[in-house]
């Protein structure tokens, strides 16, 4: 069932007869083109102020879409922002369901007529997006083509990082850096890479021990317990897990001089953007910084079938250095918060593209 809401294009809700999942497709903005963002498949659960399952689940899916809006704009993309959110607990499914599942989801996505353009987000993988394509032209980053993001996602937050430690210490370099990273997994693990070749000390923490055990064969960490790590002592803090992490009982514990990280939506509120640049505390815009994964598939032209282009690609993420840098000095010129910064160049764009 599609409904208005408003600020935005239109939200989809629906049930899957089979499973009892829960669909949920929210499309932020078409102004500057199709609006392309991933599906994510989550179990979410009644929290501790009564929200239900199926509110926390819309709730996510307008928030991430109006941040994928943001994103597409700042990044120089012709996209519009979506996002998408399956309501069930995977572990419920076995690979023939699932296979299914994502099946109806691609039909579900087809009846939009292009508005909303899906690709890979939390909880979902490539077989998924195969297994969309099989309903609907209009997905991305299927295997052969633009295929998992979450590498590029990973490179555009390092440049970020990078362009971060440039305006605190006057040099990009995280030699002898701490950087405490909050979420090892696809976007995290592949960010442990850059970070260990670069030299930064590096502090994990993850709620699966088996993610743990993996970061620690692989590279020289040190783990802490999933509330530790906010107020772990490090240069930099890189949220890259679920969103809302920093909030008025949170912020109060960071120790760091950088927030730079992968996770949508990082702060619970926007006043957090302002409360972040009073305590001196230098903040990467998430929409910003986790680009890379929208710059990959969105060089990958579905409908028209054009070629994908790694080349491009990473030369348009390799660039997410000089947009944070830009909105670092702008921030400090005017006294302004980055997340203030960031809207504004967001939406210069997006009002100049309907004039």
């Amino acid at each position: 069932m599609k409904r208005e809401i408003e600020g935005f294009e239109f939200i989809d809700v629906n049930s899957d007869e089979e499973t009892g999942a829960r669909f949920f497709i929210a499309v932020h903005s078409n102004a500057l083109g199709p609006a392309l963002g991933g599906i994510r498949m989550f179990h979410y659960k009644t929290n501790s102020y009564g929200v239900s399952p199926e509110k926390a689940a819309e709730k996510d899916a307008l928030r991430l879409a109006r941040a994928m809006t943001f994103k597409a704009s700042v990044a120089g993309l012709d996209l519009g922002g979506g996002k998408s959110v399956i309501l069930i607990d995977p572990a419920a499914l076995d690979l023939g369901q699932r296979a299914l599942l994502f099946e109806r989801f691609g039909k579900a996505i087809d009846q939009l007529h292009g508005k909303y353009i899906a690709a890979e987000d939390v909880g979902t993988n490539e077989e998924d997006m195969v297994n969309v394509r099989k309903q609907t032209d209009f997905v991305t980053g299927v295997p052969g083509e633009a295929g998992d993001p979450s590498p590029v996602t990973a490179f555009s937050v390092f440049r970020g990082m990078q362009a971060c430690c440039f305006q605190v210490f006057g040099s990009e370099s995280l030699k002898g850096k701490t950087v405490a990273v909050q979420g090892i997994g696809n976007v995290g693990f592949s960010l442990l890479h850059y970070l260990g070749k670069a030299g930064a000390n590096i502090v994990v923490s993850d709620v699966n021990p088996a993610k743990i055990e993996m970061a620690n064969l692989r590279f020289n960490v040190r783990s802490v317990e999933p509330e530790e790590i906010v107020g772990v002592d490090c240069d930099i803090f890189a949220p890259c897990a679920f969103g809302e992490i920093i909030n008025k009982d949170t912020v109060k514990d960071l120790k760091c001089k950088i927030v730079a990280g992968a996770a949508n939506n990082q702060l619970a509120s926007f006043e957090m953007g302002s409360v972040l640049h009073e305590k001196n505390i230098v903040y990467a815009p998430d929409y910003v910084i986790n680009c890379g994964g929208l710059i990959s598939v969105a060089n990958e032209v579905v409908v028209t079938g054009s070629a994908y282009n790694k080349k491009e690609v990473m030369q348009r993420t390799d660039a997410t250095f000089d947009r944070i840098l830009d909105i670092l000095k702008r921030s400090e010129a005017e006294n302004s918060p980055t997340t203030e910064i960031a809207d504004g160049i967001a939406l210069e764009r997006i009002e100049k593209k309907g004039c």
